[in-house]
């Protein structure tokens, strides 16, 4: 309770600390739900995708895939399509609630918005080649928008 109040504060320091005081107490402790979107956002409003990320390896279960991809987001936004590329690659389906090809726009838009044309059809054969379910033809329109916009 005192970590989700550190959290509802923006105090990410103090929620961390809180919540390493609870897995000392209890190993099997996992964060869920909102508890892990408040410390995504918390952890990219500092810019920090990689924080973001260690916290859903080391301290979730499951969380679900937009979770996920915001912080692939992240990371491209930040340049490092490699990293991106890494992460779709190793996608933790295991791990990953609500998985659908629609997820993926925002992280399309990134590249589509820096008009990085490349990359935005790199990015966009990984996610292709994660199989994930739904109508993929939607993905193309980032690829059409590019055009249609230059």
């Amino acid at each position: 309770q005192i970590m989700k109040e550190y959290l509802k504060s923006g105090q990410l320091d103090l929620a961390l600390k809180e919540l390493e005081k609870t897995k000392e107490k209890d190993d099997s402790f996992r964060l869920m739900g909102n508890d892990i979107t408040v410390f995504i956002d918390l952890y990219l409003e500092q810019n920090d995708p990689a924080g973001a990320l260690d916290i859903v390896q080391k301290h979730t279960d499951k969380c679900y895939h937009d979770q996920y991809l915001r912080i692939i987001a992240a990371f491209a936004k930040q340049g490092d399509t490699q990293k991106t590329l890494d992460m779709l690659e190793n996608l933790p389906v295991e791990k990953l609630l609500n998985i659908r090809i629609q997820n993926f726009m925002p992280l399309l838009s990134v590249y589509e918005n820096a008009g990085d044309l490349e990359n935005l059809k790199t990015v966009l054969n990984s996610i292709l080649a994660t199989k994930a379910p739904g109508d993929s033809r939607g993905l193309l329109s980032s690829l059409i928008s590019f055009h249609l916009d230059r």
